[in-house]
């Protein structure tokens, strides 16, 4: 084992073992039983979790062989753990509240607590939800991925959502649309150059416009980034 799978490894155990212990004592009228949240995370852990952990296995042994400088740059982070894999039922409440207002929980219950509920159960109605709108989700130096992609697609998620972190993109503002241009395009970029060093400008132009499609960029000028 690679010392950067176990990272990723004692990281999401670590995680989930902080959420039994912040969801008990307190905060056990709104979340339940100590023995009920390991339940969830035990559920979390077998479902989503371990298979999550033997994608990114995969992933970290294909950037090992690249010759790519990205995908260098993706071991070095995962290595060194400055990026946290986890799959979406091990997000933590902090994250939970900024995660909610940008995707559709419906499937989960009608209120924030009945959602965060049924994310760390990881409901199957709901997480399939969740995979359908989003492949990978980032706050900080955590990265929240969809556990049923294909290999490639994991990987170039995780080139994905590195790039975000190494960028701070949640510190910045997506309510502007020329932000968000500038991020995603820099995001979608990252999932080419974890395969190869350098794309061509017609690759460019796909992307940007992509971009523009993908995020409804409506009130940007075409091929641009800008109004």
């Amino acid at each position: 084992m690679t010392g950067g799978v176990r990272t990723v490894t004692l990281l999401l155990l670590a995680s989930l073992a902080s959420c039994v212990t912040a969801c008990s004592g307190a905060g056990e009228a709104a979340m339940g039983s100590s023995d009920e949240e390991l339940v969830l995370a035990q559920r979390c852990e077998r479902d989503f979790g371990a298979p999550l952990r033997a994608k990114v296995s995969k992933a970290r042994a294909a950037l090992e062989r690249s010759p790519t400088r990205f995908g260098a740059e993706v071991r070095g982070e995962l290595d060194a753990g400055r990026v946290k894999v986890l799959p979406f039922c091990a997000m933590t409440s902090d994250h939970f509240e900024h995660f909610r207002k940008d995707v559709d929980l419906s499937a989960f219950g009608a209120t924030p607590d009945e959602q965060r509920r049924r994310l760390r159960a990881g409901e199957t109605r709901g997480m399939r939800s969740v995979h359908t709108q989003v492949y990978g989700y980032q706050w900080d130096d955590h990265v929240y991925i969809a556990s049923n992609m294909s290999q490639e697609l994991t990987l170039e998620t995780l080139g994905h959502e590195t790039r975000h972190v190494l960028r701070r993109a949640h510190e910045r503002n997506f309510n502007d649309q020329r932000v968000t241009c500038v991020e995603e395009l820099e995001a979608a970029r990252a999932e080419v150059l974890i395969h190869k060093d350098t794309l061509t400008a017609t690759e460019e132009r796909a992307l940007l416009d992509r971009v523009h499609d993908l995020y409804e960029l409506d009130k940007l000028a075409s091929g641009s980034c800008g109004y």
